[in-house]
């Protein structure tokens, strides 16, 4: 059974990352990890030009054109960012089979001589159409190019075994109308970091009517992702709030000086894969009152928000794109 990955070409090239790759690998056909090794040289084969590189570079293998065309397989797919937009493309081949080297003033010019041809791109959207693991990407990822989906859920469709991100992106490629089955907690896989935090926001003002202070969401720092007022008028309470979307612990106790005795302030932390305080069973909880009480709260309360059709209006675009592109079961 094959499985199919998702990789990220951050789409940079040059000594300070600011020649932009997208549109020429677009215009192209192509895609490209890099390391174009002068006017002079040219290859008719992979085999030569890794023989080439190895014997003028040590570190092949911890390149991003290592990844491109030994990690890469027939039918996995990659992604790109281009002016704010994202484009998606399936592999056609083996890689080594589409390597092409071109010397010419052009692609050397974006550093683009090493590259696998025949590479069809398929516009997807701006960041609301992706999912987390590609929005995410650019920021997250060391590498040019890497894969992005390590932590995605599998599911078998076709007799092969998919990614969430490379099944949406089969999806997007195919144009299919037939909806793909897939588990209600999947969508956080999907939703990404941002996507949570404006989830949380959105349910805490539906279930506690408390409303988002926008300028606390610009402030850099660690101990929360944005601050929330009483919108009942009744208290003049602070609520900060704090989600990982993916395999992180957290801990009440790095919050409790947040807990004010006179102003009756609240911290909510919630980790989709992770646990608080070492418990397996506490992912979402509340901490209030001058004893740090902390109140567990279920996950699905999140899950059963989204999927109610009443909050489709007051859903944030990251959730709500998802809604009909899948049969949640």
């Amino acid at each position: 059974m094959i499985e199919h990955r998702s990789y990220f070409n951050k789409a940079k090239a040059g000594e300070h990352h600011d020649i932009q790759q997208a549109a020429f690998f677009r215009e192209k056909r192509i895609v490209s990890a890099g390391w174009s090794m002068g006017g002079e040289t040219n290859y008719n084969s992979f085999g030569e030009f890794k023989k080439d590189f190895q014997r003028k570079n040590e570190n092949w293998n911890k390149q991003s054109v290592h990844y491109l065309f030994d990690n890469l397989n027939k039918d996995d797919y990659i992604w790109i960012l281009d002016e704010g937009i994202y484009y998606v493309a399936r592999v056609p081949d083996d890689p080594k089979n589409l390597f092409q080297y071109t010397n010419s003033a052009e692609f050397l010019k974006y550093d683009a001589a090493a590259y696998i041809k025949n590479i069809d791109w398929h516009e997807v959207g701006t960041e609301e159409n992706v999912p987390g693991s590609v929005s995410t990407a650019k920021g997250r990822l060391r590498a040019a190019f890497q894969r992005i989906d390590n932590q995605d859920g599998q599911y078998e469709y076709e007799n092969d075994k998919y990614t969430i991100t490379s099944l949406i992106a089969k999806q997007v490629i195919s144009k299919k109308t037939k909806k793909f089955p897939l588990r209600k907690q999947d969508i956080f896989s999907l939703i990404g970091a941002i996507g949570l935090e404006d989830l949380v926001a959105m349910w805490l003002f539906e279930t506690h009517q408390y409303v988002v202070i926008p300028s606390t969401n610009k402030i850099g720092t660690q101990k929360y992702e944005y601050v929330m007022i009483d919108g009942t008028k009744k208290t003049n309470k602070k609520i900060y709030v704090q989600t990982k979307n993916g395999d992180v612990d957290l801990s009440t106790k790095e919050f409790e000086h947040l807990i004010s005795n006179k102003m009756q302030n609240e911290v909510w932390l919630l980790t989709t894969q992770g646990k608080i305080n070492n418990r397996p069973d506490l992912k979402f909880v509340k901490i209030s009152g001058d004893n740090r009480k902390i109140t567990p709260y279920k996950i699905e309360e999140l899950l059963e928000f989204i999927f109610d059709l009443k909050n489709l209006n007051i859903l944030p675009p990251m959730v709500s794109t998802w809604l009909d592109f899948f049969d949640w079961c």
